[in-house]
């Protein structure tokens, strides 16, 4: 019997047609929410998922387990890495695979660009940090556990045509941090005219999406 054990922090169903009934699936995440959250959008489905609430810094699962591991745009998100990343490699079969996704440094580079030039304008100096964990230095800490790293990267744009969702997409990340304030309220209104006098010269904003996966062996 095959076994996976998930890490994410998003989930859809657009695979729900190349899951095999013989593999025994574990959904995972730190938050009991977020389990409940996809135990509902999978209901719908005719598999037996398990839901297991689980801390990657301290997985308490039994070694050579899994023949595969996912961890889905979630590593950036843990404070000790090194320590989730040898708890997985612990937990994976000495044959198995883990692959993890996550984003490069130019990833939303452009929508970022019109933010910090806004931003600039009005006097308020923010910049997003570098992910902790990306493409741009995820097989440096991934090789500490993982002697075969393989990264493929998803070369990919989008296109925007409309502002709300740029907007909610800033204001979602305030105080996501203590102090942190990407978009600040007062000037939620103007952003919104900056970017609407955008669309409506240009067409569209077109954006680089830098994703991609790392595929790695023991």
């Amino acid at each position: 019997m095959r076994t996976l054990l998930l890490f994410e922090k998003d989930r859809t169903l657009a695979n729900r047609n190349n899951i095999i009934k013989s593999w025994k699936i574990i959904l995972s995440d730190y938050s009991d929410g977020m389990l409940e959250t996809t135990r509902k959008s999978l209901s719908r489905l005719n598999y037996n998922f398990q839901y297991e609430i689980v801390n990657a810094e301290n997985i308490q699962l039994s070694n050579n387990t899994f023949d595969v591991i996912l961890a889905n745009n979630m590593l950036y998100h843990i404070q000790n890495r090194y320590e989730a990343l040898k708890n997985i490699s612990r937990i994976l079969k000495d044959n198995g695979t883990f692959i993890a996704s996550t984003m490069g440094k130019n990833d939303l580079i452009e929508l970022h660009n019109y933010l910090y030039q806004f931003l600039e304008n009005k006097g308020y100096c923010f910049t997003f940090r570098e992910f902790v964990f990306s493409l741009d230095n995820g097989i440096e800490q991934l090789s500490k556990y993982f002697k075969n790293i393989t990264m493929k990267k998803h070369d990919n744009k989008l296109k925007i045509n409309g502002v709300e969702a740029i907007i909610n997409y800033y204001i979602s990340f305030n105080e996501i941090h203590e102090n942190m304030v990407v978009l600040p309220e007062k000037y939620v209104n103007e952003f919104r005219e900056y970017l609407t006098t955008i669309i409506e010269r240009e067409k569209e904003i077109i954006v680089t999406k830098d994703e991609g996966i790392f595929i790695c062996k023991k």
